[in-house]
Order: C-alpha cells, then sequence, then structure tokens
C-alpha cells in the first residue's frame, strides 16, 4: 500500500476503505504515534510545516529550510524540529545552533509568530528508532554573534580560535585557510 507522509492513499484506492479519507488518516496517524513517539506537545500539536525553504534579513541575513514545525499548544506557539541520523542520540552544538537558526528564520520571516525557546532534534538512529531530543535555542541577539563571528572568521578579520585544534575541528573551520594552528593541512 502506498500512503504518502500525509496519510493518505491514491484517489483509485480509496474505495478500498469504507471509511474512506477519514479514516486512513487516522490510521496513519496512529501507525506515526506508535512508531514515532513524539514529545507530548508535539503529538498535540499541528504539523505546520514541512521541509520549508525560510529566508530573513534582520537581525541578519539568513536563509534556511526547516525540517518541520509544530503549532503546539492552545496558543500555537511554533517549535522546530531538525531530524539527524547518527550513531548515537545526542544534541550537539550545531544542532542548538541550526535549530536556533530555524528559531529566527521563524519570528522573522513570518508575521505575528511566537516561538518556543525550545526545539526538537528528531534522532532517527539504527534500525529506525525514533527519539525527539529537546534543545534549548539561543535568542536572535545570540544568533547574531554567532552569524557575526562567522563573518569575521570568514573575511579573515578574526583568527582567534576558540576550540581545541583537532584534525575534524580543523577541517570543519571556516577559517582554517588562514589559520596557523591549522592541523588538517
Amino acid at each position: 500500500m502506498s500512503i504518502n507522509r500525509r496519510g493518505e492513499l491514491p484517489a483509485h484506492l480509496l474505495g478500498m476503505f469504507p471509511g474512506g479519507r477519514e479514516e486512513i488518516r487516522a490510521r496513519a496517524r496512529r501507525e506515526w504515534l506508535r512508531r514515532e513517539s513524539p514529545p507530548e506537545e508535539i503529538r498535540d500539536g499541528v504539523l505546520l510545516l514541512s521541509e520549508r525553504q525560510l529566508k530573513c534579513e534582520l537581525p541578519v541575513p539568513l536563509s534556511g529550510r526547516v525540517d518541520q514545525v509544530y503549532a503546539c499548544g492552545p496558543d500555537r506557539i511554533l517549535v522546530p524540529v531538525d531530524t539527524k541520523r547518527r550513531g548515537r542520540a545526542r544534541v550537539e552544538a550545531e544542532d542548538i545552533v541550526q535549530l536556533s537558526v530555524y528559531a529566527t528564520l521563524l519570528r522573522n520571516s513570518l508575521m505575528n509568530v511566537e516561538v518556543a525557546n525550545r526545539g526538537y532534534v528528531r534522532w532517527v538512529g539504527p534500525r529506525e528508532v525514533v527519539r525527539y531530543l529537546p534543545a534549548r535555542l539561543l535568542d536572535d541577539a545570540g544568533v547574531a554573534r554567532i552569524y557575526f563571528r562567522w563573518l569575521d572568521l570568514m573575511e579573515g578579520r578574526a583568527t582567534k580560535v576558540t576550540f581545541r585544534p583537532s584534525n575534524r575541528n580543523c577541517r570543519q573551520c571556516v577559517g582554517r585557510s588562514k589559520c596557523k594552528r591549522n592541523v588538517a593541512g
């Protein structure tokens, strides 16, 4: 059976189900809840955006494609979710920055929306095990500080590295070409 992500069957198969679209949606939702076990606020929320490109100019120029955004609670506060496939279930600093950028994009590209100060990393592990890991997000000022630091590194104005040089860190660093501590070559 080919049910898409919204829980819908192709029109030619709908006749096979007496309850029609509503029964199919309810069945798909039950299956999603069983498989994913999302936190309560996501479970009770409404999927508002999925794989949507967003852009803003303030507080700094940003763009990004959010994985999912849920409208949660009675006030429909927006909560960003980003899916990661990796060996261990953990939230990394990069995840917090990415989710925080999404929150800044939501606040500054959509009109009159409130965005939560938390998001979730939707971790997909071995054998498609899914866990939702909470992450406390940076505010817009924190995202702007990271943006300006990145800009300084890219333009060669800042070379002070704030992490321990290692092959992995130096390979990922935007300032590696000008850095004397670069161990990645």
